[in-house]
């Protein structure tokens, strides 16, 4: 889906996609996570692909709060 020999700086969501990287989004209320990929997460959230990564983010809902919260993406620096 992405360029995997992308080598420039990866700080949004739409430039994890271009590198083909997987995010994890973490709920900063209860810690509970959810591993995807960010070309998975902009068709759902077609504006998600400008939101930072390593930064709070709000509205993403929580399956283990059960409401809105804030939540952290970020992903790998590196293939493991």
């Amino acid at each position: 889906m992405g360029m995997r020999r992308y080598s420039g700086p990866v700080t949004t969501v739409e430039q994890a996609a271009f590198a083909d990287l997987p995010i994890l989004i973490t709920c900063q209320e209860c810690a509970h996570f959810r591993q995807m990929h960010s070309y998975h997460l902009k068709r759902m959230k077609p504006d998600a692909g400008q939101l930072p990564l390593w930064n709070p983010v709000p509205g993403f809902y929580c399956k283990g709060c059960r409401r809105k919260v804030l939540v952290a993406i970020t992903a790998p620096m590196h293939w493991t």
